[in-house]
């Protein structure tokens, strides 16, 4: 389960960084309807990755006795 979770981050890490680099793109904001999709998603990864990163605290925890 461990190594499921942590793929899993690093997948959201990753669509996060190439999110994050299209946002920073020069002239996204010209075309707004591209860049509200993806700031959406943006914050739905932010969202995920957050939930995920607490499961892999809680997971953690488990394991070392917590």
């Amino acid at each position: 389960m461990r190594v499921v979770c942590r793929n899993i981050i690093a997948a959201l890490e990753a669509k996060q960084a190439d999110l994050n680099a299209q946002l920073s793109a020069r002239g996204i904001f010209k075309d707004y309807e591209k860049a509200d999709s993806l700031q959406t998603r943006a914050e739905e990864i932010e969202m995920l990755l957050l939930e995920k990163l607490e499961r892999w605290e809680m997971l953690e925890g488990k394991q070392n006795g917590g």
